[in-house]
C-alpha cells in the first residue's frame, strides 16, 4: 500500500516521518504533528493511512485490529498519552479539549499540561483539529514539530520544524501558510488494501460510537443547571484576590488560573479599589 506521493523525488516528509520513528523507538524525544483542514475534508484519511504506512503492528497485529490508540476526547487522550510509549496516539477530535478560547475548563488545562510534559513517552502525536491557531500558545510555540494542511481532492501540504530551519516561527508570525511548505503531495484510495480498508470501517464505527454518546451528553448538560458566566467570573476574581492576599506570588496565581500575570496584577488592582471605595476609604 502507497501511503501517500510527495512532488519531490526525495520523498521529504515521509523520510522525515521515518527518521522522527527510529528516534523515538531509541528511547529520544517525542514528535508532535497537527493535522488541520476543513470539516469533513479528509484530515482523518490521511492521517489513517499515514499511519498505518508508518507503524501498521500498532492498529493490526496477529489478525487483530486495534483502535485503542485513536481517541475522540479528553479523558481517552490524557490514557493514551501517559500509558503507552513509543508508539502513535491519534486524537480525532483535538478540538474539544485543545480549543484555546476554552481555557478556564478543566478538561482543557490539563490535556495541554499533559501535551506539554509528555515527550519522556517518546510517542508520535498526530492531533486533528480545523484551526492551528486555535491551539494553546505554548503548544503551538514550543512542542508542535510539523504541520500538515489537507485539502479537497486528497491532497497536503507539510510544514516541517527543525533546528536549522523552522518553519513555524514564520507561520505564526503571518497567522497564515503562504510560507513555502518542506514537501506537498496527494493520495489516492485506490491504492488502498483490503486491510486498510476494513481498518478504516473499523474506525468509522468507533467515531459513530463517540458522536453518539457526545450528543446524549449534550442533552443532558442542557438540562443542567447553568452558573452565569458573569457570577464565574467574580468568582474567579475574588480568588485570585484572596490569594493574592494571603501572599502567593502572581506569575503561581497566573499558572494556576492559566491566565496572564497582567491580568492577575488588574484584577487584584480592580477588588482592591472596590474595597476601600465600600469602605469609604
Amino acid at each position: 500500500m502507497i501511503h501517500f506521493t510527495e512532488d519531490n523525488e526525495e520523498g521529504k516528509f515521509w523520510n522525515w516521518l521515518n527518521k522522527r520513528k527510529n528516534m523515538h523507538e531509541k528511547g529520544n524525544e517525542d514528535t508532535i504533528i497537527v493535522v488541520v483542514g476543513g470539516e469533513q475534508i479528509g484530515k482523518s484519511r490521511w492521517t489513517l493511512r499515514t499511519e498505518w504506512c508508518l507503524k501498521q503492528d500498532t492498529f493490526y497485529k496477529y489478525g487483530k485490529y486495534i483502535l485503542d490508540n485513536i481517541v475522540f476526547n479528553g479523558e481517552d487522550y490524557r490514557y493514551m498519552s501517559t500509558h503507552t510509549t513509543k508508539t502513535i496516539v491519534h486524537d480525532d477530535e483535538a478540538i474539544t479539549h485543545f480549543y484555546s478560547r476554552k481555557a478556564m475548563s478543566e478538561d482543557n488545562v490539563t490535556c495541554n499540561q499533559i501535551l506539554a510534559q509528555c515527550g519522556y513517552k517518546h510517542n508520535i502525536q498526530f492531533i486533528l483539529i480545523p484551526n492551528f491557531f486555535v491551539l494553546d500558545t505554548y503548544i503551538r510555540e514550543h512542542r508542535v514539530h510539523a504541520i500538515v494542511k489537507v485539502y479537497r481532492g486528497n491532497k497536503f501540504k507539510a510544514w516541517c520544524f527543525t533546528k536549522k530551519k523552522n518553519k513555524l516561527t514564520r507561520i505564526l508570525k503571518y497567522k497564515n501558510f503562504n510560507v513555502k511548505p518542506s514537501s506537498k503531495g496527494w493520495w489516492s484510495e485506490k491504492d488502498n488494501t483490503p486491510e486498510f480498508d476494513e481498518f478504516v470501517k473499523l474506525y468509522r464505527k468507533k467515531e459513530d460510537i463517540h458522536k453518539s454518546k457526545s450528543g446524549e451528553k449534550k442533552e443532558d448538560k442542557a438540562e443542567e443547571f447553568k452558573i452565569p458566566h458573569n457570577i464565574l467570573l467574580d468568582i474567579r476574581n475574588k480568588d485570585i484576590v484572596a490569594q493574592h492576599l494571603a501572599g502567593i506570588r502572581t506569575p503561581l496565581i497566573a499558572k494556576s488560573k492559566n491566565i496572564s500575570e497582567r491580568l492577575v496584577q488588574l484584577v487584584v488592582k480592580k477588588y482592591s479599589h472596590q474595597n476601600r471605595t465600600t469602605k469609604g476609604i
